[in-house]
């Protein structure tokens, strides 16, 4: 049975979790560069901190929980490549603080996508939920 997230978009609950650095962010729904994505795909071009990180896009017709996984997979590697340098790690794993989380989904209807430790998963947030992490 879909929890509460379900009820949430997939953009919605990235944004969520982006909220947790701190840092200003936005995303363009109308730049040039959206003709990139595929058609019967939604999306934008990303900025944080001031910076356009790159696209991200999801489909249209992905279930929220997909739309979730595609987004922060996206999310993350944008924002790791371009502010890691500056010290951000997102999500950072609150056991192991030196990596990131890693989105994990089972693929089965109705699973939320997870933010899991990828050295145990033994730390494991549905996408949507992480808590304050503030950037260094």
């Amino acid at each position: 049975m879909p929890d509460a997230e379900s009820d949430r978009s997939g953009l919605e609950r990235v944004w969520h979790d982006l909220g947790v650095l701190g840092l200003d962010f936005s995303l363009d729904t109308s730049p040039p560069e959206l003709a990139q994505l595929n058609v019967g795909t939604t999306g934008g071009l990303l900025s944080v901190a001031g910076r356009r990180l790159g696209l991200i896009g999801a489909e249209l017709l992905a279930s929220a929980d997909d739309q979730a996984t595609m987004l922060a997979d996206q999310t993350q590697d944008l924002v790791n490549e371009e502010l890691g340098p500056a010290g951000v790690t997102w999500p950072s794993c609150p056991r192991h603080p030196h990596h990131p989380m890693v989105v994990v989904s089972t693929g089965e209807a109705g699973e939320t996508a997870w933010w899991a430790c990828p050295a145990d998963q033994a730390i494991q947030v549905p996408i949507g939920q992480l808590v304050h992490q503030p950037f260094p």
